[in-house]
């Protein structure tokens, strides 16, 4: 029998996975450990990575997403050992963290699971390490507010037992799946996880049953783990809420049944009344910003078009004959739809992209002016002083919505991001090369390292003076090289610095780069090997345009297409998967294409303006690459283009 089972449940977060095993058998110290990996039918190349970098771990590829219970049973029944740890694939492990808490459950045989000090990848804590059952009170505290505002509360803030020192170790209710150490003998009494459960709930109600058998949940404060928090949940979707408040729904029905039905029925209402305002804050707070600046866009029209009449034309009623109302809220909705088009939303957005869409816009703004009929045309000059002060008003607004959301004034979040690398010379100057590679505006601040000289910006520093060196360098990321120094050392390190900072951490081969920005923010990877344009958020949106518009066009012109295009059938068959989005009429060559380009739909005709039958296996699989990597609209229109052509 062995000392203990790792088991990890994996869902699409390869790069993740990766750094989490690394961190896990860097914690094995004279354990006999077992490590299970449960792949949950990922598409991004996990399955390959485990097999790959990792033969010595127990690898269980589902043909579907079983969810977290079922998915962890599995390897349960397979494991033989003492104990058992239920571990998310977006953590990372302290060196001494498993057999600190080998020891801790030897010591104390009433301990039924453990859990420990969590961290998100700021370095802050996180609460849900420690947590109370969401009986009907807790949880009403925590939908009121009121747990936010008296946070120490012992009454208020239960549901994260924010009266007990984190520092301290304490018995307590719940503990997080995401690290959940277990006596194996206890899952025999309790037995194994509801499978009723798809994802979320089962360690509210594990952890319960835990207790209902008479061992204790106890917290663990002297051992920590960084928690990438909300990557493989994808927390923004529709199907997180979905499934979070149903399961706080099934844990209420199965445990507290007993209650009146009144009270049931109450608590059931709160539970869908919250996930249904949770839902609502996720999606709609992120359109606050597009409709002020269509509002704005509006006004700007508006306000140009009474002052030319009034202080040109002397005569405020000058365009009462024309419809200006919906002229310009068409305009404004408009120029919206291309800014989120090109990508001026996004997180990653450039002062480039905004040039684009500005230009873009004013351009369908003067050519639709131009088709307008006479009786609606007001003067040329409310154009172009309103395409003017709209390039002066949205330049302000981003800088705005930058400083209030992000803390600075930049209009580029990317621009002038400083960096520094801790690490040796050599992992520093490899580091560096990919994050240049990636994005050319970083800002390399330097490196820190604690015996030797690095190129181009040097500091030959202590672990104890590295505070003091970042304050000064005053950087924006803060990357850790894993293999010249211990993740207790990073933690440290990252506790001390504090928040401010977004920190990233190097793989062991330096292939991926991981962090995470925010405790509710997913996490996030970048790798020198799949930096493909096709995977930004703007790219796809335009593919999906280019998509559809050329999908109405073709339908338009369907009897020139008929006479002479060579794909007639073809195309006529798809134009309506196209256009409801079940397929895109351009794609890979390789249908079976590599788990690691960016995913996309089948296509009707693959990316390249010619025969693909003189390339081979090994050439399609570069093609194709270089299709991502370097992927426009225009590249899409010549393929359709070539393929259309009699």
């Amino acid at each position: 029998m062995k000392d203990l089972s790792v088991i990890i449940v994996n869902y699409n977060v390869q790069y993740f996975l990766d750094q989490c095993l690394q961190s896990v058998f860097e914690s094995k110290h004279n354990l006999d450990l077992e490590v299970f990996v449960v792949d949950n039918a990922s598409v991004d190349g996990s399955v390959n990575m485990v097999k790959e970098k990792y033969p010595q771990c127990h690898l269980i590829a589902n043909d579907e997403n079983l969810g977290f219970s079922v998915a962890n049973n599995l390897a349960i029944r397979k494991s033989n050992s003492t104990y058992t740890l239920l571990l998310n694939p977006d953590t990372i492990l302290s060196e001494d963290c498993l057999q600190k808490c080998f020891d801790q459950m030897q010591a104390h045989q009433d301990i039924g699971a453990l859990g420990v000090k969590m961290m998100d990848g700021k370095g802050s804590f996180l609460p849900e390490s420690k947590r109370g059952l969401p009986t009907l009170w807790t949880a009403f505290s925590k939908m009121a507010g009121l747990s936010a505002l008296f946070p120490k509360s012992e009454s208020f803030n239960k549901y994260h037992l924010g009266h007990l020192d984190k520092e301290k170790n304490h018995e307590v209710d719940v503990l997080s799946g995401a690290f959940m150490f277990m006596r194996t003998e206890t899952l025999d009494k309790t037995g194994l996880l509801d499978e009723q459960f798809f994802m979320y709930g089962e360690d509210i109600d594990l952890s319960y049953r835990i207790q209902q058998s008479g061992y204790k949940n106890f917290y663990f404060a002297e051992t920590e783990i960084i928690h990438f928090k909300g990557e493989s949940t994808k927390k923004s979707s529709l199907s997180y809420t979905r499934n979070f408040y149903n399961a706080m729904i099934i844990f209420n029905k199965k445990h507290f049944s007993g209650n009146s039905g009144l009270v049931n029925i109450l608590v059931t209402l709160a539970i869908m009344a919250s996930g249904f305002f949770a839902f609502l804050k996720r999606h709609l707070l992120p359109l606050v910003f597009p409709v002020v600046n269509a509002l704005l866009i509006f006004g700007i029209f508006l306000l140009v078009k009474e002052f030319w009449a009034t202080y040109y034309f002397q005569n405020a009623n000058y365009y009462k004959d024309i419809p200006v109302i919906p002229l310009f809220a068409g305009s404004a909705l408009v120029y919206s739809f291309v800014l989120f088009l090109v990508g001026y939303y996004d997180e990653d957005s450039k002062f480039a992209d905004y040039l684009k869409a500005w230009g873009l816009g004013a351009l369908i703004m003067l050519i639709a002016y131009s088709f307008l009929p006479e009786s609606y045309r007001f003067s040329r000059a409310i154009v172009f002083i309103s395409i003017s002060l709209i390039f002066l008003v949205l330049w302000l607004t981003r800088k705005i919505y930058n400083k209030i959301s992000k803390g600075n004034w930049n209009f580029d979040t990317l621009k002038n991001r400083g960096v520094v690398i801790i690490g040796s010379s050599e992992s520093a100057m490899s580091i560096k090369s990919q994050l240049m590679a990636f994005n050319p505006q970083t800002k390399f601040k330097g490196a820190i390292s604690p015996n030797e000289t690095i190129d181009p910006k040097v500091h030959v520093a202590s672990v104890d003076k590295i505070q003091e060196i970042v304050k000064m360098e005053q950087p924006h990321e803060i990357i850790f090289c894993s293999k010249d120094m211990s993740n207790a050392q990073m933690f440290g390190i990252m506790q001390k610095l504090g928040n401010k900072y977004n920190y990233r951490r190097s793989a062991f081969d330096e292939s991926s780069i991981i962090g995470s920005d925010s405790k509710n923010a997913m996490g996030n990877w970048f790798s020198s090997n799949l930096n493909f344009a096709l995977a930004l958020p703007k790219m796809k949106r335009q593919k999906r345009f280019f998509d559809f518009v050329f999908s109405i066009l073709l339908l338009l012109i369907i009897p020139m297409v008929l006479v002479l295009s060579r794909s007639r059938w073809k195309v006529l068959k798809n134009i309506f998967p196209v256009l409801t989005g079940s397929k895109t009429w351009v794609a890979y060559i390789d249908n079976q294409v590599n788990s690691e380009l960016p995913k996309i739909k089948s296509g009707v005709f693959t990316h390249l303006a010619e025969e693909v039958s003189s390339f081979g296996k090994a050439d399609h699989d570069l093609l194709d690459q270089e299709y991502a990597k370097s992927y426009t609209i225009w590249k899409d229109f010549l393929a359709l283009v070539y393929n259309l052509m009699p």
